[in-house]
């Protein structure tokens, strides 16, 4: 087995990761991925907070984040919110808080000891740069033998007190990562796997930006009230016992005006 590597990101390591990228979230859009020139503006403006792992020279993984400013107290966000549209956009060597944007490593490298080589210099950064700390969002993976059971936090909860395990949540919460929300939205990474998906969703007072949504999707109301707000001024309030339809690509402000549950078939 031969030695790893690992190095800050550079420009000439590029082309490899969106290679990457691209296989390892084969089924999502590229658009929703790291491509080659965002890397290359990433290792040009922020090298010293972004790890790539190397295989004899080979680039077969990597941790990229960013530095910025985040509300804790209002954690409902999409990535694009976080970095901006060209993945350094919100990036400022001023602000306190370090979040990962990525964290990505070819199938047949996994169970060597990557993921906690990453925590491990991510947070070194943090400690040199005098910042406040890390943040991130993340699938719970495990959730999906749970969903009809119990609410996504209920299942968080489960995991921080050890009475279930999550293959990522229990990995963060071994590295020093405090759950602090539940994120909407980020249900859809099965669909890296399966191209349909059914389920139940649930989510607080809340509202958040949805640009170019990523999946078809087919709601059914359970209860609360739902308003989606379409960039073109369509507006669908959505209550108990309500159908609604939101189509890929679609673009506009989600707004849950009362505490919601939702029965929901997606498709990529």
């Amino acid at each position: 087995m031969s030695e790893l590597t690992y190095v800050s990101l550079a420009v000439e390591h590029a082309e490899a990761l969106e290679e990457l990228e691209l296989a390892v979230f084969a089924s999502i859009s590229p658009d929703d991925l790291y491509n080659a020139d965002e890397l290359r503006v990433l290792a040009e403006t922020f090298p010293e907070g972004n790890f790539v792992v190397l295989d004899e020279g080979r680039p077969v993984g990597m941790g990229l984040g960013i530095l910025v400013e985040f509300d804790f107290a209002h954690t409902s966000h999409a990535l694009v919110d976080i970095t901006g549209e060209n993945g350094v956009e919100h990036h400022s060597i001023d602000h306190p808080w370090y979040y990962g944007t990525d964290i990505s490593v070819y199938p047949e490298y996994r169970s060597r000891g990557i993921g906690r080589r990453r925590y491990e210099l991510r947070k070194d950064c943090v400690r040199r740069l005098g910042k406040r700390g890390i943040g991130a969002g993340g699938v719970i993976p495990g959730y999906a033998d749970h969903i009809d059971t119990m609410s996504a936090q209920a299942y968080i909860d489960k995991v921080v007190a050890g009475e279930l395990y999550d293959p990522t949540l229990t990995f963060q919460l071994e590295n020093g990562i405090e759950p602090r929300g539940v994120i909407p939205g980020y249900r859809y990474a099965s669909l890296v796997d399966d191209p349909f998906e059914a389920g139940i969703w649930e989510a607080p007072v809340d509202s958040w930006r949805e640009d170019g949504y990523p999946v078809d999707e087919f709601i059914v109301i359970v209860e609360g009230h739902l308003r989606l707000i379409e960039d073109d001024g369509t507006v669908l309030d959505l209550h108990a016992g309500d159908l609604g339809f939101v189509p890929q690509g679609w673009a506009g402000i989600w707004e849950v005006v009362e505490p919601v549950r939702k029965a929901y078939v997606v498709t990529s």
